[in-house]
C-alpha cells in the first residue's frame, strides 16, 4: 500500500485530470479516468480520499451525463454512488453526494 500521501496525490490527479478531460469534451478519456479512480478505490478500499474523489467523479459524470441526454447512464452511476456508500455508511464524504 502507498504513503497516506502517495494515495492523495494520485486520486487528486486522477479527479483533476477527469474534470479536465469533461472540459475538453473527451467523452472516452474522462470515462477511462473514472475506471482508475475505481481500480484505485478498490486497490486501497480503506482510503478515505480515494473514497472521496471516486465519489465526487461518479456524481460530477451523473450530472454531466444527464445534461449530454444519455438516459441511462445517469441512473447506473446513481446506483453506484449509492452502492458505495452503503459499504461506507459513516463515510460522510461519499454519502453526501448521494
Amino acid at each position: 500500500m502507498p504513503e497516506p500521501s502517495v494515495g492523495l496525490l494520485l486520486a487528486t490527479a486522477l479527479r483533476n485530470a477527469l474534470i479536465d478531460a469533461k472540459t475538453e469534451g473527451h467523452v472516452a478519456r474522462r470515462d477511462a479516468l473514472l475506471d482508475e479512480l475505481r481500480a484505485l478505490a478498490r486497490a486501497y478500499p480503506d482510503d478515505a480520499v480515494g473514497r472521496e474523489r471516486l465519489a465526487k467523479g461518479l456524481h460530477n459524470i451523473q450530472v454531466n451525463t444527464k445534461v449530454e441526454g444519455d438516459l441511462a447512464r445517469p441512473d447506473a452511476l446513481l446506483d453506484e454512488l449509492r452502492a458505495l456508500a452503503r459499504t461506507r455508511p459513516n463515510d460522510a464524504a461519499v454519502r453526501e453526494r448521494c
